[in-house]
């Protein structure tokens, strides 16, 4: 009898506390996608500056511009872009299905105009479902990044298939 009282007295304190929501740690704020884009988004990094980088899985790049509540095309023809990390204002790292590409805007008009492979020894299967994931950085500048194969445990190929 007292361990039911105990669980009833338990459950009705429990009840009476509110549950913490995400609005309680965080500012939550909605962005409208780049119009004419399917928003599937693969990566999402803030700059220094405050803009917020997002890659989509069709292989954008946009910079999204808090004051002006507008987006701009930063770099396109990637290759189902799951992750990004800024370097700084003017450059980004995105980890691509076939390699990890560092983007800079050289000639500071919003625009990447160098696209560097910072690695492609990891190779690919050409399986449909095969990604890359990451990238993550640590303190010293190193980039590790997440690679899946989807080909039941088959070798790499050395001619891509599909």
């Amino acid at each position: 009898m007292k361990y039911a009282l105990f669980s009833i007295g338990l459950l009705l304190f429990t009840g009476a506390t509110q549950a913490a929501s995400v609005n309680d740690y965080y500012k939550v704020e909605n962005i409208a996608a780049p119009k004419g884009l399917d928003p599937q988004i693969g990566g999402l990094t803030f700059l220094p500056d405050g803009r917020l980088a997002a890659c989509f899985h069709r292989g954008e790049v946009y910079i999204y511009a808090p004051k002006t509540k507008q987006w701009t095309l930063f770099a396109d023809g990637l290759h189902e872009p799951l992750g990004i990390v800024a370097e700084d204002n003017h450059t980004l790292v995105v980890m691509q299905r076939p390699e990890l590409t560092r983007l800079r805007d050289t000639d500071r008009d919003g625009t990447a105009d160098h696209y560097e492979t910072l690695s492609d020894r990891f190779g690919m299967t050409g399986n449909y479902h095969e990604f890359a994931f990451g990238p993550a950085r640590d303190k010293a500048g190193n980039y590790y990044v997440g690679l899946n194969l989807a080909s039941s445990g088959a070798s790499i190929r050395p001619e891509i298939r599909g």
